[in-house]
């Protein structure tokens, strides 16, 4: 399938209509947001309806994270692979958890979806 730009695509499977579409447009023009963000905002789509088009427009699947339980034994992996991208060190997930403590709780290698860290 060819390159749809996403309000065409919300046209083109009934999600919205071609007046709508043009409103969210000019709308967007003037507040230089998103045009998903701009839909949204004004009633026109849903959330669940932009994550679905934005799906089928760039060929991936949508997993809500908020929805499945993620085991421990996988959560381990999680500070280290953050640590590793912002320090270059796996090792150097501690500093990553003492900042973190009040957010991640007594172990260090349970973080769950959703949950917002900061980097020192």
């Amino acid at each position: 399938m060819a390159y749809m730009r996403l309000g065409d695509l919300l046209v083109a499977s009934g999600t919205i209509t071609g007046q709508q579409l043009e409103r969210a447009l000019t709308l967007q023009k003037e507040t230089k947001q998103r045009l998903g963000d701009v839909l949204i905002q004004n009633g026109f789509i849903t959330e669940a309806q932009l994550i679905d088009a934005l799906r089928v427009q760039l060929g991936v699947d949508f997993v809500d994270l908020t929805a499945i339980s993620i085991p421990v034994e996988l959560a381990q992996y999680v500070p280290r692979n953050i640590a590793k991208k912002y320090y270059g060190d796996g090792s150097q997930y501690t500093k990553i958890y003492e900042a973190n403590k009040g957010t991640i709780g007594s172990n260090p290698n349970l973080i769950k979806p959703g949950q917002k860290l900061v980097i020192p």
